[in-house]
C-alpha cells in the first residue's frame, strides 16, 4: 500500500506555475499540502488565500525566481553571480533526505544532489501535476476535469493583453477590432501599472489583489499567454487565450478548460478575421 503525504512542495518557478498547482490542490486534495515558500511568492500566496490549500512548513530565501530556470539569460558576470547565489541557497537551505515536488522539470538541478520530482514534461502541465500530487498526497476520487461552468451568455468581457514577455502581448489592432465588433458587450482593457492613471476604455491594477477582483467581476477573461488565464482558471472563470504567433503556442501549458472548449486562438498576420469569427461563436 502506497504511503501518502510524502514530500514537500517547493514552488520556485513563476506565479503562473504556482497558481496552476494551487488549482489542482484546490480541486482535488483532501489535505493541506506541506510547502516551502520563497520570499518572492509571499504577496501572491496571501492574495489567493494560499493557506487554505498549503501548510507552510518552512521558507526559502529567494527574493526572485531562481536564475537556473532562466539559464539562457545568463550572459554576463552579474547574472553568473546571481546564478551562483541561487544555487548556494538550494545547497544550504534544503535537506538532502527530503523529497521536493517541483512545478516543472529541470535537469540542471541534478548537480545539487537533492531529491527533486516534477510533473511528466510530456503531459499537459495540469494533468502532470494531478498525477504527481495525487501519488504523494491524499486526493479525492473525482475524475480529472476542468470543473468550470459556461454561462449561456457572456455580457461582460475583460481583456488583459499584456505579458511580461512583450512579444506575447495581444496585438493592439486585434483588440480594437474586438471592441468594434462586439459593441453590445461591455468590453474593458486591464493593464498593470504601479501608478494609477486614467485612460478611456482602460482599467489599471497595481497589485495581485486588484487583478483578482477584476477577474471576479467579468463573465469572460481574454488574455495573452501569461499569468491571468491561470488565475482565471483557479477561480473557475471562463477564459480565452490569444497566442501571439505560433512560436508561443504550447498545448502542454493550457488549462483543461481551454483544451476541452477550444477557447484559444493563434494570432498571425492576416488572422484577425478568423479570431473574430471564433469569438463571435462564443459571445453571440
Amino acid at each position: 500500500m502506497q504511503i501518502k503525504n510524502s514530500g514537500v512542495y517547493l514552488p520556485i518557478r513563476a506565479f503562473g506555475d504556482f497558481i496552476s498547482t494551487a488549482a489542482i490542490v484546490k480541486a482535488y486534495a483532501l489535505e493541506r499540502i506541506p510547502a516551502i515558500l520563497p520570499e518572492y511568492l509571499k504577496d501572491f500566496f496571501n492574495a489567493v488565500d494560499g493557506s487554505k490549500y498549503f501548510d507552510i512548513v518552512d521558507n526559502i530565501s529567494y527574493k526572485d525566481q531562481p536564475a537556473y530556470y532562466e539559464f539562457y539569460k545568463v550572459k554576463d558576470f552579474k547574472n553568473l553571480q546571481r546564478l551562483g547565489k541561487d544555487v548556494t541557497i538550494l545547497l544550504s537551505e534544503l535537506d538532502h533526505k527530503k523529497k521536493y515536488l517541483l512545478d516543472f522539470h529541470s535537469k540542471r538541478l541534478a548537480f545539487t544532489f537533492k531529491k527533486f520530482v516534477w510533473p511528466d514534461p510530456a503531459k499537459n502541465i495540469y494533468e502532470g501535476k494531478y498525477n504527481l500530487f495525487s501519488k504523494n498526497f491524499k486526493f479525492n476520487n473525482q475524475n480529472f476535469e476542468d470543473g468550470i461552468h459556461i454561462k449561456s451568455k457572456f455580457l461582460t468581457v475583460l481583456i488583459i493583453p499584456d505579458s511580461r514577455i512583450h512579444t506575447k502581448s495581444i496585438n493592439p489592432q486585434l483588440i480594437a477590432e474586438i471592441q468594434t465588433t462586439f459593441i453590445d458587450k461591455k468590453i474593458d482593457i486591464a493593464r498593470f501599472n504601479k501608478i494609477k492613471t486614467v485612460q478611456e476604455n482602460e482599467i489599471y491594477y497595481s497589485n495581485f489583489q486588484e487583478l483578482i477582483e477584476l477577474i471576479d467581476k467579468y463573465d469572460l477573461i481574454i488574455s495573452a499567454e501569461s499569468l491571468p488565464y491561470h488565475l482565471a482558471n483557479f477561480y473557475a472563470k471562463p477564459h480565452f487565450v490569444i497566442y501571439n504567433d505560433t512560436k508561443h503556442f504550447d498545448e502542454n501549458f493550457m488549462t483543461p478548460f481551454m483544451i476541452k472548449n477550444n477557447y484559444y486562438a493563434n494570432f498571425r498576420s492576416g488572422s484577425t478575421a478568423d479570431i473574430i469569427k471564433k469569438l463571435t461563436s462564443i459571445l453571440n
